[in-house]
């Protein structure tokens, strides 16, 4: 449905100054689910299972059936607090001019302008008489699973350009990172963003290098993952979070299972989480007592994995908004660099941490 809506508004010619277009390829070096390329003063962003998106800098460019938006954007509608993250490393969050919600932003920046309104709220879900009201130049959200969000169709038949992106669907961190690409593409900063992603290649293969004389015998065993209504939630093999682990040499517990997500009965990982000497539950607890408040199981674990909890929950917002799920992704190498110094603080120099924090 979405493909038929937005075919009828945006079909052009395959032309540039009269002749027809022939991209060149901005090479990408981890990231599988989207394509770049450059002709002249236009970009074209292919995401996989999307139409073409083109980005113009002047008038008149027309290069195929796809969706046109003139850049720098300056009136950018967020539905995801990841983007803020990506834009915050791109200083641009002036371009964030709407959210679907301010709940779960963590940033500073955002949150200022929001009560200084400079940023409006749309709704959670979108409301789209709001969108239609102020008209952002491009809306960009996750793809919807299963039913079609309702904003959508008055939303795309009044040509406002819905970008669904996609760095989730990558499993490397880096690959996920990669997309700052794509976000410097739209505020027009393709240089910058190159440069920002370059450096964090170089710092995340420094923190790798680190601990690769580590004996694959001696390396470091962690369980991950917490419970819920009585089951254990836990990443699969092929996972964000497992990549990082792997990356760093560090045995999971269940890297045989490669399910997408794992859920798993309380006495299956009693048992294995014997083996294991760190925990990490990836959760918004502040306190080991926030741990066994909220489930009594939790004291059956083994008492070495007691003392070695760290979870993602340094930076936590009011109402649950997480720094690490907002800019984390933008910054594989701060996670990695917290993950290191979890893991190996005889080998590691010891810094702050970014995201994690002992429990």
């Amino acid at each position: 449905m979405l493909k038929i809506l937005t075919i009828f508004f945006f079909s052009l010619p395959f032309l540039v100054e009269g002749k027809p277009c022939q991209f060149k390829k901005i090479p990408l070096q981890y990231a599988k689910n989207v394509t770049l390329h450059k002709l002249q003063d236009i970009y074209r962003i292919d995401i996989k299972g999307e139409q073409p998106l083109f980005l113009y800098k002047k008038d008149g460019a027309t290069c195929g059936e796809g969706r046109y938006i003139k850049i720098p954007i300056k009136k950018i509608a967020t539905f995801s607090t990841t983007y803020i993250g990506f834009l915050n490393r791109l200083e641009s969050l002036g371009s964030v001019q709407f959210v679907s919600t301010m709940k779960y932003v963590f940033s500073s920046t955002v949150k200022n302008s929001f009560k200084n309104g400079k940023i409006v709220e749309l709704g959670y879900p979108p409301r789209s008489e709001l969108i239609l009201k102020h008209r952002p130049d491009v809306i960009l959200d996750f793809p919807p699973l299963g039913v079609m969000p309702t904003y959508l169709r008055p939303t795309i038949q009044a040509k406002i350009p819905v970008v669904f992106i996609k760095e989730h669907y990558e499993q490397h961190p880096l690959a996920r990172a990669e997309w700052i690409k794509v976000f410097a593409l739209l505020v027009n900063k393709e240089s910058e963003g190159n440069k920002i992603f370059n450096k964090m290649v170089s710092r995340y293969k420094k923190i790798e290098q680190q601990i690769s004389s580590v004996d694959h015998k001696n390396r470091p065993v962690t369980l991950v993952g917490k419970l819920l209504h009585g089951v254990w939630h836990a990443p699969a093999k092929k996972s964000y979070l497992v990549q990082f682990l792997r990356d760093l040499n560090v045995e999971y517990l269940f890297s045989n299972k490669t399910a997408g997500r794992l859920l798993l009965p309380f006495e299956e990982v009693l048992k294995a989480s014997t083996k294991a000497s760190f925990w990490l539950p990836q959760a918004l607890w502040q306190k080991q007592k926030d741990i066994f408040k909220s489930d009594r199981k939790y004291r059956l674990l083994n008492e070495q994995l007691k003392k070695n909890i760290f979870s993602n929950s340094l930076n936590i917002g009011v109402h649950g908004g997480s720094d690490y799920w907002e800019s984390g992704v933008a910054y594989p190498d701060r996670i990695l660099s917290d993950l290191a110094q979890i893991f190996y603080p005889k080998i590691v120099k010891k810094k702050k941490f970014f995201y994690y924090q002992k429990l």
